[in-house]
């Protein structure tokens, strides 16, 4: 585990995916409100799971001891990047060692880069006072999530304690970084598609395999049958150079002996086609299911309307 600070009121630390377990179940009501209105239909432990995985670094606020908050930064440019805080009950039952620590966190992150936003929830008012309070600026550029506003706070390193300006470079950064995000979600769908035709493809192939299969048994059972007969007729033309006539018993005796080994084999080679029609068939159910679970899942990637994929739509109406 990575201490960045640590005193006996606060520690600033390495995040683990363990804490975004933690933290999901003791979201303070704000956060969750929050999170329910940009992300209405996703679980608050796999947002976390999701923030954390996009973070370049995600740190951990303890607060007397347990976790209090977490604080990731997603990068969008070489010099700018989304700052994200979500917090626990604890971060208003310990207001300055909460405050410390988050001063302490964004120090970090403005290290890394010029210029720090995000969205905040308008109804999360003591969202916008911890903004003002650590020197950045809550602006009056706003996006939507159903029916709730979302504002854009900003904070920039060398304006830090005073107004911050978000500067025009910055954001035309953010957005190419930002159209990425965008262009990909969009090879998602082309991909998710190409998975569901390669899904049909083996679909199709599998059930040309089956005919061939039946032909194949069907060839066999014929081949079969053509050979009992032509060895019925020679055991006839055997017996009867031997004075034995068509009639005689012993002569239907081994023409049913004949008979009963072939159907044995015929059912024989019948379960055989039933066993390869059955491992084939299993084969291409599972190929096909992997494939469409891949492909549902770039789909719901491709289509899914999340905070980070709004962004890049918002600030080009703004600055572009």
């Amino acid at each position: 585990m990575t201490f960045l600070y640590k005193n006996k009121f606060f520690t600033v630390r390495r995040a683990t995916l363990k804490d975004c377990v933690i933290l999901a179940r003791t979201l303070r009501g704000a956060d969750k409100r929050e999170l329910r209105a940009s992300h209405p239909h996703t679980p608050f432990a796999v947002c976390l799971r999701d923030f954390y995985r996009q973070s370049e670094i995600c740190l951990a606020l303890e607060l007397r001891g347990k976790l209090g908050a977490l604080c990731g930064i997603v990068p969008a440019s070489p010099n700018a990047a989304c700052v994200w805080l979500l917090t626990s009950s604890r971060a208003s039952r310990y207001t300055k060692s909460f405050y410390r620590a988050v001063q302490r966190s964004l120090s970090v992150a403005l290290k890394r880069y010029e210029i720090l936003f995000n969205f905040a929830d308008e109804r999360y008012t003591a969202a916008h006072r911890l903004v003002t309070h650590l020197g950045g600026k809550v602006h009056g550029h706003f996006i939507r999530c159903g029916a709730t506003r979302f504002l854009l706070f900003t904070f920039r390193r060398e304006l830090m304690g005073g107004i911050m300006k978000l500067t025009g470079s910055g954001v035309s950064s953010a957005v190419a970084a930002l159209d990425k995000s965008r262009t990909r979600r969009q090879n998602g769908a082309q991909e998710a598609e190409g998975l569901f035709a390669a899904a049909e493809r083996i679909r199709e192939a599998g059930e040309q395999q089956n005919a061939y299969l039946f032909e194949s048994a069907a060839e066999k059972t014929r081949r079969l049958y053509d050979a009992v007969r032509a060895e019925a007729a020679a055991e006839r033309t055997r017996f009867s150079a031997g004075g034995l006539s068509a009639s005689s018993a012993t002569l239907d005796t081994l023409l049913q002996q004949n008979r009963l080994q072939a159907q044995l084999k015929h059912a024989y080679e019948q379960d055989l086609l039933q066993a390869q029609l059955s491992a084939n068939n299993q084969n291409i159910e599972e190929q096909v299911r992997a494939l469409r679970e891949q492909g549902t899942q770039m789909r719901a990637y491709s289509r899914r309307s999340s905070m980070f994929s709004k962004w890049g739509n918002v600030l080009h109406s703004w600055f572009h």
